[in-house]
């Protein structure tokens, strides 16, 4: 799963620096979705940073949590078999 993760991240057209608009805006996901974990809330806050056309995860209870703070982004379902 690792290596494929690694793979898909060769694909990202664009990397993004730590920023404070994307901590701030983590936590206000956590705030509104408490289950959230920071982890992806981070990375959920910096594809919105980004204006990412697409996330892809393979954690369907991520993308329910994303579904429901309403972000404007298409989250994809990867699944590697």
């Amino acid at each position: 799963r690792k290596s494929e993760i690694f793979r898909l991240a060769n694909l990202c057209q664009v990397r993004v620096a730590p920023h404070e608009i994307i901590s701030n805006q983590a936590l206000a996901f956590q705030v509104f979705e408490p289950g959230l974990s920071a982890k992806d809330a981070l990375h959920l806050a910096t594809a919105c940073f980004a204006k990412a056309d697409y996330l892809i995860t393979c954690d369907k209870r991520f993308i329910r949590q994303a579904r429901r703070l309403n972000v404007e982004l298409t989250i994809v379902t990867y699944s590697h078999h």
